[in-house]
Formats: structure tokens, C-alpha cells, sequence
């Protein structure tokens, strides 16, 4: 049985499913920091993105087309973080907006260098978790037990082709529990999905984030 470690390493390793390499890995970046303004990028933001970071135009366009929401009038509204509402809600910097999943909030101070809050409801009994958030790790959790449930799937089993792909794949799989019984007992009828605490979970943020900068902020 693959295990979550075993996951985040295939997922993290060079060559692996989100090492994206270093141009998609600046646009990945630059691109969820534009979301994280609290307003939609448009298609003129778009192209001066690509042109300010000197990318194969083609290339970034196929990369954000597979990994972006857009609003009714093709503009980027979510990549990770979305102005869409998930069960995860996400504050940073007094602006309120939501995460594709749980693991995602643990990722956002690392990639946007700046503290978040965080509210994200359960989907088993519908509590709400809260914490805050940030490059060191997390703090004030309530209820101070919760826990965060991970994909453990191989690699061939991950599928990036499309926004709905990437939800099936990985966000589908992730929330934030108020204690580990409910997170195993949701998790037991599901197929791929493990439970760890919330100090794990921040470790295997810290690695999925270093690998994505790992070619420059």
C-alpha cells in the first residue's frame, strides 16, 4: 500500500509530477501571487506575466490552461488559491479567499511569504478547523487536535490534464478533521486517503513548496 511519505516523495522528487521545472515553477508562482490580490488576472495580465518572465508563450499558456479556473469571461480566477468557494476559506493579508484543499493553506505562507488564516469545514460532520498560518509552521489550532487527510496514490495514478483532474487527484482527498477518529472514519470508506497530524502536514508542505521554489521566487 503507498503510503503518504511515499506519495510526496514520487510527487517532490526531480522529475516528478509537481517538479514543474524552472519556467512553469516561476509562472506557477508568480501566477498564484497575482490570484492571492483578491481579483481575477486577466488576459492582458497574462501575457505581460509570460513576456516579464521571458517564457516559451505556448508552453505557459498549455501549463495554465490544464492548471487554472477561469471566471464566464476567460479570466484566471483560482490556481491553487481561488476566489471560487471551496470548504477552505483563506485569509492573508485582509483578504478573504479560498483554497482548492486543505494541504494547499499549509503551502500558500511558503509560496506567497506572508501569513494566512484559515477556516475549513469538514466534510464529515461539517465543523470548522481553524488556525493560523505561516512559513513557520502553524498556530492557534481550534480544536487543538485536528488532523489533515493526504492522497496516497502512485504515480501513475496522478493525473494533472485538467483542473477537474487535479480536484480528483489531490483536492478531493485533503481536509482538515477536528480530531483523528473522524479523519480515519472518513477516510475508511475511501480509497487512497491517509490521515496525519497537522506538524506532518506542515513538513510535507515545506517539501512540496521547496521543490516548487527551488528555481526562484
Amino acid at each position: 500500500m503507498t503510503t503518504i511519505r511515499q506519495t510526496m516523495d514520487d510527487l517532490t522528487k526531480e522529475g516528478g509530477e509537481l517538479d514543474f521545472g524552472p519556467d512553469r515553477s516561476r509562472l506557477f508562482v508568480r501566477m498564484i501571487r497575482e490570484v492571492a490580490r483578491g481579483r481575477p488576472v486577466s488576459e492582458n495580465e497574462v501575457a505581460g506575466l509570460i513576456t516579464d518572465l521571458a517564457l516559451p508563450p505556448e508552453e505557459a499558456r498549455e501549463f495554465l490552461e490544464r492548471w487554472t479556473e477561469r471566471d464566464a469571461a476567460g479570466e484566471i480566477v483560482g490556481l491553487s488559491i481561488t476566489l471560487n468557494e471551496t470548504p477552505h476559506r483563506y485569509t492573508t493579508n485582509g483578504t478573504p479567499m479560498f483554497a482548492w484543499c486543505a494541504m494547499d493553506t499549509l503551502v500558500f505562507p511558503q509560496l506567497l511569504n506572508r501569513a494566512g488564516h484559515v477556516e475549513s469545514r469538514s466534510p464529515a460532520s461539517g465543523e470548522t478547523t481553524t488556525m493560523e498560518v505561516t512559513p513557520e509552521g502553524v498556530t492557534g489550532v481550534s480544536p487543538p487536535g485536528a488532523v489533515i487527510s493526504l492522497p496516497e496514490v502512485e504515480a501513475n495514478e496522478v493525473d494533472t490534464s485538467s483542473v477537474e483532474a487535479i480536484w480528483g487527484t489531490f483536492c478531493h482527498r485533503s481536509y482538515f478533521f477536528p480530531s483523528p477518529e473522524e479523519g480515519e472514519r472518513w477516510a475508511r470508506d475511501r480509497k487512497k486517503i491517509g490521515i496525519a497530524s497537522l506538524d506532518e502536514g506542515v513538513q510535507y508542505a515545506r517539501e512540496l513548496a521547496a521543490r516548487i521554489l527551488t528555481y526562484g521566487s
